[in-house]
């Protein structure tokens, strides 16, 4: 009231800057979550689904080699069959590989003519066509000669009929011995036994490593060069190689 007591009017004050009461969160709807918790599920699912699939075909190339190959050709095939611009696979003209020793494979062996000297009557001679072997060794009436010293093996087969005793042996002629003699270095002797067809053939094979230096020869002898039979070529061979 003021001095003449007249009341004075009620004042309110109202604080502009004041906060209302805080908002509650705002709920998402149960919609929205449904479409969330399918999404994950989803890809949950997807991504099992694959690891099964990756399992799978692993399991299977480790079980089927042969199949994980087949299918790479294929595709190789089907890749080149697009490409024709492609290069084409180069053909080996010449397939034969030299041997790295000193080798030599003879086959046919036959009788001796009766022009050679009497100490040669028993040489057996051998076919000197394409077919046979000779790499850094020289053949020349019956003997083989050796240009690098070295260990050689040495063998020798014979087919003959049994008309009669049969010897079959391998000799070595040597320059540095002044006998120039042969010296026998295996021999195989077959005694005339039985009767009939199935014993009147027979085989001898001789072989063994051997010593031999530069010059030296080697050769076939037999006692009988008219038993030996010449049905096919490789029914009697002779050869040697460094080892």
């Amino acid at each position: 009231m003021d001095e003449a007591g007249a009341p004075y009017p009620s004042v309110f004050v109202v604080d502009g800057c004041a906060r209302g009461p805080p908002v509650p969160p705002r709920l998402r709807s149960p919609k929205n979550s449904g479409r969330s918790a399918q999404t994950l599920l989803f890809l949950m699912v997807s991504l099992l689904l694959a690891g099964v699939v990756i399992e799978g075909v692993f399991i299977f190339r480790l079980h089927h080699p042969d199949a994980a190959e087949s299918q790479s050709a294929f595709n190789m095939i089907q890749d080149k069959s697009f490409n024709h611009s492609a290069p084409k696979p180069t053909e080996r003209t010449n397939p034969t590989i030299p041997p790295s020793k000193p080798v030599a494979h003879l086959t046919g062996g036959h009788r001796t003519p009766p022009r050679l000297p009497l100490r040669e009557e028993q040489v057996v001679l051998w076919s000197a066509d394409a077919s046979n072997l000779l790499y850094k060794m020289k053949y020349k009436r019956g003997k083989l000669y050796v240009e690098q010293e070295g260990y050689y093996y040495i063998y020798s087969k014979v087919h003959f009929s049994k008309d009669g005793d049969f010897s079959h042996s391998v000799c070595r002629l040597s320059p540095s011995r002044h006998s120039g003699g042969c010296i026998y270095l295996m021999e195989s002797r077959k005694d005339r036994a039985g009767s009939g067809p199935l014993s009147s053939q027979s085989n001898s094979f001789l072989g063994g490593v051997f010593h031999l230096n530069k010059g030296d020869a080697v050769l076939v002898k037999v006692n009988d060069a008219k038993q030996i039979i010449l049905f096919r070529p490789y029914d009697n061979f002779f050869g040697a190689y460094m080892i």
